[in-house]
């Protein structure tokens, strides 16, 4: 046993000496393989060719594919006659007479009547597994959670502007939004018309004499005391109107209207 222990382990130590022996070799054939290489020499191999060869390569690798191609062709033509051959009988009309002509006539529209009833058949069947197919396909994608997109309708940049434009122009956009609202009849919290030319003068006046700016804006503070269905009307009726000239016309409609009760009654 021992003696057989001893061999077995210089057996491994020669093959491990050897491995390495050969591993030593390799590695110094392969720097002696890089000094001789030149710095600007590809690897040989298939990234070492030539563009001569590569280009010759090239169009050796497009003719094979071409004959391929070709006799691909060439084999389905060859089976396409086999079965017409097959399916489609020779005429034999040589000694016919008419009543045998016409039996040949009719015998062939019973033949291509009944190949296009086979053929609307195969149609039907087509369409019908292309439809199962499709709902498999949406059941699948509903058990795993994927969404399908839909196909969008295609419409015009265009079109969807003019049309934007088309409605503005008749009265429908978002700035006539206070013209489509239905009247009640009431108008409880509507300015009266003295109303309006006051809110006229006080924005000429404003305009003209902006240097009290300050002064109106703390005066702001007052307008703690409208109700705020007073003020919301106020703002809607002059929103086309720029807004500090807006807020001016509030505050200073507001203060009229705690200093003077009687003005715009």
């Amino acid at each position: 046993m021992k003696e057989e222990e001893r061999r077995r382990r210089e057996e491994e130590v020669a093959q491990e000496r050897q491995r390495k022996l050969e591993e030593k070799k390799r590695k110094e054939a392969e720097e002696a393989s890089k000094k001789q290489r030149k710095p600007g020499q590809k690897r040989k191999g298939l990234g070492g060719l030539s563009k001569e060869k590569k280009r010759l390569l090239k169009q050796l690798i497009m003719q094979k594919a071409a004959d391929e191609m070709k006799a691909e062709m060439k084999r389905r033509q060859e089976e396409r006659e086999n079965f017409l051959r097959g399916k489609v009988e020779p005429l034999k009309l040589d000694g016919l007479g008419e009543n045998d002509l016409n039996a040949k006539v009719k015998q062939l529209y019973e033949r291509v009547r009944q190949l296009e009833g086979d053929k609307y058949d195969w149609e039907e069947k087509l369409r019908r597994q292309d439809f199962e197919i499709n709902e498999l396909t949406i059941k699948v994608n509903d058990v795993k959670g994927k969404f399908v997109k839909p196909v969008l309708k295609k419409v015009s940049k265009t079109e969807s502007h003019m049309a934007r434009f088309e409605k503005k122009e008749g009265g429908h956009s978002l700035s006539s939004f206070r013209s489509q609202l239905k009247s009640t009849g009431h108008s409880k919290y509507a300015l009266e018309e003295k109303d309006e030319v006051v809110i006229g003068y006080v924005g000429k006046y404003i305009s003209l004499t902006s240097q009290y700016y300050s002064v109106i804006t703390w005066r702001l503070l007052d307008l703690t005391f409208l109700p705020m269905h007073q003020m919301s009307s106020l703002v809607r009726t002059k929103h086309q109107a720029t807004r500090t000239v807006k807020v001016w016309k509030i505050a200073v409609i507001a203060i009229l209207r705690r200093n003077y009760p009687g003005l715009l009654k």
